[in-house]
C-alpha cells in the first residue's frame, strides 16, 4: 500500500474517531488502525495529516467516550488511545506531538491515569509512556502545570494539576518497579523546569513516595532507582523546599546508607545519589551537621578512589567532600587524615585535562591547606607542584583561575619548605603570568598578588625570582588599572614592600616612576589603614617623581592593560 493510501487510510480513521456518533467500539477499532497505519508512514506524510485533522474534536471525542456509563474505564478505547499518544509524542514526530499536546492529550492522559485499578498495570505504564515522551519538550512541560479542567473523568478531579494528578498514579502502583521506573523518567524531565514546577511536585508529595521506594529496592530495581535519584537531584538543584523535604524524610540514611552501598558498583546511580547529597547539604547546615557525625569522608574518599577513572564520578566526589570542608575544621582534619589530599591530588594527575575537576579540586584544597598538618601533606605529596600544574591549565578560565591561586597561597602560606619547592618550579613566573593573561579579572589579580606576596615573604629565592622576573612589572600595572579595588591594592602594596628589602628591587621599582599613584592611593585610602600604611611604607621607600613624565606614560599602559582582558597577553 502507497503512502498516499495509507495516509488517505488514516486520515478516514482518525475521523471516525473524532464522529460524536461513533460508538466506543468504532472509536478504539478506529485508534487502533490509526496506530497500525502511522508506523507505516514518514514524517512529511504524518505531518501533512494535520491540515486536514480537527484535533481538537478528536481530543473532546475520545475523552468522552474513556469511561463506561457504570464509571468504570472504557479499557478499549484507552489503549487504543495511548497507543496512538506514544506514537505520537516521539521525538520523530514533533508536529504530531506538538499538535495532540496543544488539543489536550497531557490532560487527558493524567485523568485517565486516575480512573486506573492497581491492577490496570499495563495501561498504567502505557498512560507514563505516552506522557513521557510530551515532557521532553519545554513547551509541552508548561502543559503538565494546567488544571485537568474539562478532561476530567471525574467532576471532582477538574482542578486539579496535571502533575498532581500523575503523582496520585504512582501511588497506585506503587508495587510495580517497572512503572516506577518510566513514571520517574516522566519526573525526571518536568524537575528540570523553574520553581514552580518544582513547588507543585513537593506539595505532591513526590519526595516521601520517592525515599520510601528507596528504602524497599533490591539490586535488580537498578533501572528504577537509577531515574529515581536522576529526578531528585534535577528536584533538589537550588530549591530550598525540596531539599529541607529530602533531609526530614532521612535521605542521609536512604541515600548515603543503602543506595550508595547496595549500588556501589552502579556509575550513574552512584553520581546521582551523592548529588542529592551535594545539593542538599550545600544550603541545609542541619543536614550537613547531620552527617559530620557519620564520618562520611572516608567513606566518600574510598568510593572515590574505585571510580577515580570516572570523571563524572569524581567530580561529584570532589564536591561532596568540598561541602563537608568549606565551614568546618573538624572535618577538613578527618579528611586529611583519611587520606583525602592523596585522593584529591590523584584525581587532579588522573583528569589532570579535566578543567571542571582541576577547579573542584582546587576548591577543596585551598580549603584543606587552611591546617598546618594539611599543608605539610600537600608539600610531601608534590601537591605544589600539581596546583602549579592547575595554574598554567586554567590561564583561559578566569572564572575558575582564582580557585588555583587561592590553593597555591594557602598551600605556600607560612611554610619555607613549600616556598622552596615553588621557587624551584618558577612559580612566580606562573603567577606573574596568570596575572598578565587575565588583566581583566579583579579576582585573578587580587589571589595573584596574594601568592607572590606569600612566595616573597621570607623566601630570598623568590625574591630574587621576582626581582628578575615579570612580577615587578605586573604589579606596577595593577597599582594604576585597580587603582580603586582596595583589596587588590592590599595585596600588591605588600608583595612590593616584601621586594624592596633588596636595593634591587628599588631600583627597578623606581624606574616605573609609581611615587604619584602611590600619593594617589594614600590620599584615597586614608580610611584603610590597611591600604594606605602599605602604600606609605613604600611610597618612602622611593625617591620623588612626577606623574606627568614616565609615571604618566605607565598610567595609560595600565589602562590599556587592563582593557585588553583576559586571554590577551
Amino acid at each position: 500500500m502507497d503512502s498516499i493510501t495509507l495516509s488517505s487510510e488514516m486520515l478516514k480513521y482518525m475521523k471516525t474517531a473524532s464522529n460524536p456518533s461513533s460508538d466506543t467500539q468504532a472509536i478504539s477499532t478506529s485508534l487502533t488502525q490509526v496506530a497500525t497505519k502511522m508506523g507505516k508512514l514518514d514524517n512529511n506524510t504524518r505531518s501533512a495529516l494535520l491540515k486536514d485533522m480537527d484535533f481538537a474534536l478528536l481530543m473532546k471525542n475520545i475523552g468522552a467516550n474513556v469511561r463506561q456509563r457504570d464509571g468504570s474505564m472504557n479499557r478499549k478505547v484507552v489503549s487504543a488511545m495511548l497507543t496512538v499518544a506514544i506514537l505520537s509524542a516521539s521525538e520523530e514526530n514533533v508536529a504530531l506531538a506538538d499538535k495532540f499536546a496543544i488539543e489536550g492529550a497531557i490532560p487527558l492522559i493524567a485523568s485517565t491515569l486516575l480512573l486506573c485499578q492497581p491492577s490496570d498495570e499495563t495501561i498504567g505504564q502505557s498512560c507514563f509512556t505516552a506522557l513521557r515522551g510530551f515532557s521532553l519538550k519545554e513547551s509541552h512541560r508548561a502543559k503538565f502545570l494546567l488544571p485537568i479542567d474539562s478532561f476530567a473523568t471525574d467532576p471532582t478531579h477538574a482542578s486539579q494539576l496535571v502533575v498532581c494528578a500523575l503523582c496520585q498514579g504512582m501511588k497506585k502502583f506503587s508495587s510495580s518497579m517497572t512503572i516506577q521506573g518510566q513514571a520517574y523518567s516522566l519526573m525526571a524531565n518536568l524537575s528540570v523546569d523553574g520553581t514552580r514546577m518544582k513547588d507543585e511536585l513537593v506539595k505532591a508529595d513526590i519526595i516521601p513516595i520517592s525515599i520510601t521506594i528507596l528504602k524497599k529496592a533490591e539490586l535488580n530495581d537498578q533501572k528504577a532507582v537509577s531515574r529515581i535519584c536522576i529526578f531528585l537531584r534535577n528536584l533538589s538543584l537550588e530549591h530550598e523546599l525540596s531539599q529541607r523535604m529530602i533531609w526530614s524524610e532521612g535521605a542521609t540514611d536512604v541515600l548515603f546508607g543503602r543506595v550508595l552501598q547496595i549500588f556501589q558498583g552502579v556509575a550513574d546511580i552512584t553520581e546521582n545519589a551523592l548529588m542529592v547529597l551535594v545539593n542538599t547539604m550545600t544550603s541545609q547546615n542541619a543536614f550537613r551537621e547531620a552527617l559530620y557525625t557519620r564520618s562520611p569522608s572516608s567513606k566518600i574518599i574510598k568510593l572515590g578512589v574505585a571510580n577515580i577513572s570516572r570523571a563524572p564520578i569524581t567530580l561529584v566526589c570532589l564536591s561532596f567532600l568540598y561541602v563537608l570542608a568549606e565551614n568546618s575544621e573538624s572535618m577538613q582534619l578527618e579528611i586529611g587524615k583519611s587520606e583525602g589530599i592523596q585522593y584529591v591530588l590523584k584525581a587532579m594527575t588522573t583528569h589532570k585535562k579535566d578543567k571542571p575537576i582541576i577547579d573542584k579540586a582546587c576548591q577543596l584544597l585551598r580549603k584543606l591547606a587552611f591546617l598546618d598538618e594539611n599543608r605539610t601533606t600537600i608539600r610531601n605529596l608534590h601537591g605544589i607542584e600539581t596546583i602549579l600544574e592547575a595554574v598554567e591549565l586554567l590561564f583561559s578560565v578566569p572564572d575558575a583561575l582564582p580557585n588555583a591561586l587561592l590553593a597555591l597561597a594557602n598551600a605556600t602560606y607560612s611554610s619555607p619548605e613549600s616556598k622552596e619547592v615553588a621557587a624551584s618550579k618558577n612559580a612566580s613566573d606562573t603567577v606573574a603570568q596568570a596575572m598578565d593573561v587575565n588583566r581583566s579579572s579583579a579576582l585573578v589579580q587580587e589571589y595573584g598578588c596574594r601568592v607572590l606576596r606569600n612566595l616573597s615573604d621570607g623566601s630570598g629565592t623568590n625574591v630574587q625570582q621576582q626581582i628578575n622576573g615579570e612580577s615587578i612589572r605586573v604589579l606596577s600595572l595593577v597599582l594604576f588599572a585597580y587603582s580603586d579595588e582596595a583589596a587588590v591594592l592590599e595585596q600588591a602594596l605588600a608583595t612590593l614592600n616584601n621586594l624592596t628589602k633588596e636595593p634591587a628591587a628599588i631600583r627597578k621599582i623606581e624606574e616605573l616612576h609609581i611615587t604619584g599613584e602611590l600619593d594617589y592611593i594614600i590620599e584615597k585610602f586614608q580610611t584603610n589603614e590597611n591600604v594606605s600604611n602599605q602604600a606609605k611604607v613604600l611610597r618612602s621607600k622611593l625617591k620623588s617623581a612626577t606623574l606627568k613624565k614616565s609615571g604618566g606614560r605607565l598610567l595609560e599602559r595600565a589602562k590599556s592593560w587592563k582593557k585588553k582582558g583576559a586571554n590577551n597577553v
